[in-house]
């Protein structure tokens, strides 16, 4: 599985709708709410690349008020 955190800028206002929709969603980890720069972390694991990828433009995209996204790829050090 590859981890990923999406930090998400959000419409003042939309946050707690966005938070409940992602978390309602089978295809999110988990959906945190914020308070910095970003408004919402959201934790994805998924099995590729194409798969992330998918989630991103077709789940987390279609958040409503959403503004912009910064995707983290998680690594291992080992």
């Amino acid at each position: 599985m590859q981890t990923s955190y999406v930090l998400m800028e959000v419409a003042p206002g939309k946050v707690r709708d966005a938070v409940k929709m992602l978390n309602d969603n089978p295809n999110i980890k988990k959906a945190t709410a914020v308070a910095g720069a970003y408004d919402i972390v959201v934790e994805v694991d998924a099995k590729d690349h194409n798969t992330l990828s998918r989630i991103i433009t077709e789940d987390i995209h279609e958040v409503d008020g959403l503004s912009k996204t910064t995707t983290l790829i998680a690594f291992d050090l080992e």
